[in-house]
C-alpha cells in the first residue's frame, strides 16, 4: 500500500475520531475515552485527561496528517479548514441536541495546536533531506 494511501486512511480516522468524541452526548464521552487512552496513552494518560490537552492533540494530529496526506490541498489551507472545523464544532456543541457545552477556550486550544503543527512542517520542510527517509512533509514529495 502507498505511504499517501495510508496517511489519507489515517487522516480520515482521526477526523471521524475527533468528531465523535466532540459531538457524541457528554455522559457517552468518559467510557469511551477511558478506553481509548488506556490502550493509546498509557505512558501519559494524567496528561491527556485535560479537555484542552485532548483538544489540542486531535488538532495536532490532524494538522500534521492532513499536510502530509494532502500537500497538493496546500499547508495553509488545510490549517485554515481545521480552523473553521474547529469553530463549527464548538457552534454544534451549543446546540441542545449534542448535549454538550460550547467553550470557545476549546477553539484557543484547537487554534493552536493547528498552528504548532504548521510550525513543525515549516521548520521540517527547511531542514536538509536526510539520506533514506522519506519526506513526506515536504510539498513536492511523492
Amino acid at each position: 500500500m502507498h505511504v499517501n494511501t495510508l496517511l489519507r486512511c489515517a487522516f480520515w480516522s482521526a477526523l471521524a475520531g475527533t468528531l465523535y468524541l466532540a459531538l457524541v452526548p457528554e455522559t457517552l464521552v468518559p467510557m469511551t475515552y477511558d478506553k481509548v487512552a488506556i490502550a493509546v496513552t498509557s505512558a501519559t494518560p494524567s496528561m491527556l485527561n485535560n479537555d484542552k490537552s485532548q483538544h489540542a492533540a486531535a488538532f495536532f494530529i490532524l494538522m500534521t496528517i492532513g499536510a502530509a496526506a494532502y500537500r497538493g490541498f496546500g499547508t495553509y489551507r488545510m490549517a485554515i479548514t481545521l480552523f473553521a472545523l474547529g469553530g463549527a464544532i464548538e457552534l454544534l456543541q451549543a446546540m441542545p441536541l449534542f448535549s454538550r457545552d460550547c467553550q470557545m477556550s476549546d477553539w484557543v486550544a484547537d487554534s493552536v495546536a493547528i498552528l504548532a503543527g504548521l510550525g513543525v512542517i515549516l521548520v521540517q520542510r527547511r531542514l536538509p533531506p536526510i539520506a533514506g527517509v522519506s519526506p513526506f512533509l515536504r510539498r513536492n514529495a511523492a
